[in-house]
This record gives C-alpha cells, sequence and structure tokens, in this order.
C-alpha cells in the first residue's frame, strides 16, 4: 500500500517522496535527496497549518480588497463634492481603476501560496460578487444594475490579480509602493476632467395603415398585454406598458406608464397631427435600475406617408447619462431604450393593422 501524506498546502493526499504537488502545484519537499520525508502536523481533518494559512491569507486577500474599494470610492465621492459635480456620478475610476486595485491587492496577499491561473478567477469571481453585493447594500444598487456593471468588473478584478501575480514575484517594494500614488493621481484626474454624455438613438416600423390611422394611437398608447421577450424586462427592469394624454395639442401633459407602476410624466412640446409628436421629459420614477446613472431628456415619432397607404413610424429618444466609462454603458443604454421604442411600435403596428383588417 502507497505511503501517502496530505499535503501541507492544499490537505490533498500524496505520495511520500513527491516532488510537486499534482493538485495545487506546490513544491512539498525541501529536504536534501535520501532524507526521511516527515508528514506535517495535521488536525482532525487531515488538514495542514499550511493549508489553513493558505485560506486566511485568501480571506484576508477578499476582505482588505473590498474594503479598499469602500475607500477609494468614497473618496472619489468626496472629490466630487469638492468639484461640484452633480451628486450620483459614477466616473470611470469606479469600475476600472477600482476592481484593478481589489484583483492587485488579493494578488499582494496570495503570492506564494502557489495558486493557479483557474484559482486566481475562480477567488477573483468571489472577490467581484462580494463588491457586488456591498454595491447593493450599502450603495442602494438594484439587481438589473449590478448584472450590467458584473462583466467590467470581473474582467477587470482578474485582470488587477493576473498583473499582480506577475509583479509581486519581484520582491520591488520600491515599485510596488508606486502603485499607490500612481491609483490615486488617476482618480484625481478622473474626478477633475469634464463628464457629459448625452446620445440619441432611432428605431423604425412599417406600419400597413396611413399616417391619420397610425397617429390616432400615438398620443395614447393602447394597453400592451404582450409579455416581453426582452431577457432584462424579464428580469425586472420596468417596460412601457400604456400612455395616455390630459388634452391634444402642444403644452398637453402625457404620462407614458412603466411595469412595477413607474411613470414617466411628459409635456408635449409638438404637435402635427399626421407628421410628428415630440414630448419633453419632465419627470421620471425614482427607480433603483435608473436614478441617478441615466436620464431621459425628449422622445419623438415621426410618420412618413409613403404614398402606398402605409407608414414609416420612427420613434427617437434623448438621454443623458451619468455612468461612466459611457462607451460601454450606452452599450446597455442604446440595446435597453431600442427594447422600449420596439415594443411600443410594434404594438401600435399590431393595433394599427388589425384595425385596418377588421375595416375591410
Amino acid at each position: 500500500m502507497e505511503n501517502t501524506h496530505p499535503c501541507p498546502h492544499c490537505g490533498q493526499p500524496i505520495t511520500a517522496g513527491t516532488i510537486i504537488c499534482p493538485y495545487c502545484q506546490s513544491s512539498v519537499v525541501t529536504s536534501t535527496e535520501g532524507q526521511a520525508w516527515v508528514p506535517p502536523v495535521v488536525d482532525s481533518r487531515g488538514v495542514g497549518p499550511d493549508a489553513k494559512r493558505r485560506r486566511t491569507l485568501v480571506a484576508w486577500g477578499l476582505l482588505t480588497a473590498n474594503a479598499a474599494a469602500a475607500a477609494l470610492i468614497g473618496l472619489g465621492f468626496w472629490l466630487n463634492h469638492i468639484n461640484g459635480a452633480a451628486a450620483g456620478i459614477l466616473i470611470s475610476s469606479d469600475f476600472l481603476l477600482v476592481p484593478l486595485v481589489m484583483g492587485l491587492i488579493t494578488a499582494f496577499f496570495w503570492r506564494g501560496l502557489g495558486l493557479t491561473t483557474t484559482e486566481y478567477f475562480l477567488y477573483s469571481l468571489l472577490n467581484s460578487g462580494l463588491g457586488m453585493v456591498s454595491a447593493g447594500v450599502f450603495m442602494g444598487e438594484g439587481v438589473i444594475c449590478l448584472i450590467i456593471v458584473s462583466p467590467l468588473l470581473i474582467c477587470f478584478v482578474f485582470l488587477g490579480a493576473l498583473g499582480g501575480r506577475w509583479l509581486f514575484q519581484f520582491s520591488n517594494n520600491r515599485l510596488n509602493l508606486s502603485l499607490v500614488p500612481l491609483a490615486l493621481t488617476f482618480l484625481a484626474l478622473d474626478v477633475f476632467s469634464p463628464h457629459h454624455y448625452e446620445n440619441a438613438v432611432s428605431d423604425r416600423v412599417l406600419i400597413h395603415a396611413p399616417p391619420s390611422q397610425v397617429w390616432t394611437h400615438l398620443a395614447a398608447v393602447p394597453v400592451i398585454g404582450e409579455k416581453p421577450g426582452f431577457w432584462l424586462f424579464q428580469m425586472g427592469l420596468p417596460y412601457p406598458v400604456q400612455s395616455v394624454v390630459s388634452g391634444h395639442g402642444v403644452g398637453a401633459s402625457r404620462r407614458c406608464v412603466f411595469s412595477q407602476g413607474r411613470v414617466f410624466e411628459e409635456r408635449i412640446v409638438e404637435w402635427q397631427p399626421g407628421r410628428r409628436l415630440t414630448f419633453d421629459i419632465t419627470r421620471q420614477p425614482r427607480d433603483p435600475e435608473i436614478l441617478g446613472h441615466a436620464r431621459v431628456r425628449r422622445g419623438q415619432f415621426l410618420l412618413q406617408d409613403n404614398g402606398d397607404g402605409t407608414t414609416t413610424l420612427t420613434g427617437t429618444s434623448w438621454y443623458e447619462l451619468y455612468v461612466y466609462p459611457s462607451w460601454y454603458y450606452d452599450l446597455w443604454a442604446r440595446s435597453i431604450a431600442r427594447q422600449v421604442h420596439i415594443r411600443v411600435m410594434d404594438h401600435i403596428k399590431t393595433v394599427c393593422e388589425q384595425g385596418r383588417a377588421k375595416a375591410d
């Protein structure tokens, strides 16, 4: 029967005389050739002191990384306040620099533990998860927001951990310490840089009905009873279900009702029957998935008479983002805006075409 003992690093059974543990890839024999191999002292579960040390350092790395993240985000909010920036703006450093620092800190604690790349990735997932839970609890972020940020957070936490694993193998304290002022400088530059981003997104649909018929369903969109197909709507992001108006013409109030009782208050600024309907959003719902991160400024419907009994309906939304990097979050904002357009305009198309079919 083979003489086996638990690895002092991971606790897995290995054969006496093994030089590299096949499970954790750590060195387990440091004695000279021919010297008897002495198994480490283990507890009742067969786990040695090195395995306990490994778990302790992994845990300390995760906790310290998240504490540092909270400190950096808090510092960014304070600097934003000094700079007079609008409350609620989340800058690029919150989603690029902070995750990188989180990864670097864990790598510092985990150096010398012999972790594999797969273990670094799994622990980075756990690190990211702790960060997102903290954001949900202490910053009031909604589930959809956390889903949206998760790819960016996981990617940069893992990159920071891998970069730290490479960097800390050189044991260059001067180089390591230089990372602190470098990170703070990047944060300060980001905070005091201008932050303003707005965009517009448009979508079109062909409706087999004349503009006069389509117009009757624009200002007051009938109740949309169909279940949403977009996966974020299914996950809980509010989606449009109806719109109502208090009157006709410029200055009239319009209410766009979303699921969960969320309402966008609007005021009509252009009223051209059969051609154009434009409205400004005067108040948007205080929803954790929307609050502080974006503001929809204006919406518009354009009707084009195609001369053959059909109408091309174009829906456009103008919005501002208060969360950065804009190149990443605008991908999500455009996708969500398009899904709102498609849900509303497809319903108008269905109502108009069904009405025309009955008339025929």
